[in-house]
């Protein structure tokens, strides 16, 4: 999807991909405060478009590669590891963490390093809490269901959704049993 800019030169189509990366690059180099930056990404982060803001990230990477520039990468390959943890997918969230570290490391980036070692050591931590644990991977399973079901993709969000049950009663968590209930009679 595209937006129209009118400028006074004339006419400016932005893709949204272009206008995410530079929302990104603004908060990476600092000329937009942090806390701008999570409410100009808010649209990107509702669980419909989740998997597309990752998309936007990942694609923003390739670019920085493409063009031998990694002095973006850890702060790029960590927002993808934060999108991950605000929808609950540890594994992942924790796998783009450390290749942040890596790369941070490598490459002399020492604020990055530390912030990404932070959030993977916080990340690990959280993840030894099997309960807890296993309380994303059922809370991740609902949502990913609810997907499959919104993309028409019927028996496969009915055994997502099953596994989230199973979950949910293996650490009897009454309340997200009756949520993925809910989404299983809504199939």
């Amino acid at each position: 999807m595209a937006m129209n800019l009118d400028s006074r030169k004339g006419f400016v189509k932005v893709s949204r991909f272009s206008v995410l990366v530079f929302v990104a690059l603004a908060g990476i180099l600092g000329m937009v405060p942090p806390t701008y930056l999570g409410l100009m990404m808010a649209e990107e982060q509702t669980t419909q478009d989740r998997n597309k803001a990752i998309d936007y990230f990942q694609q923003s990477l390739a670019v920085f590669k493409q063009i031998r520039n990694t002095q973006f990468e850890p702060a790029i390959l960590s927002f993808i590891g934060l999108n991950y943890l605000l929808f609950g997918d540890i594994p992942n969230e924790q796998e783009y963490l450390l290749k942040s570290v890596e790369i941070a490391k490598k490459i002399g980036d020492k604020e990055t390093e530390v912030r990404a070692s932070d959030f993977l050591k916080k990340s690990q931590l959280s993840s030894s809490s099997t309960v807890q644990n296993r309380k994303s991977q059922a809370d991740y399973l609902l949502r990913q269901g609810a997907q499959q079901f919104q993309t028409s993709r019927y028996r496969k969000a009915l055994q997502t959704i099953t596994s989230a049950i199973e979950i949910y009663r293996d650490i009897k968590d009454r309340y997200g049993e009756a949520a993925s209930l809910l989404g299983l009679g809504a199939i």
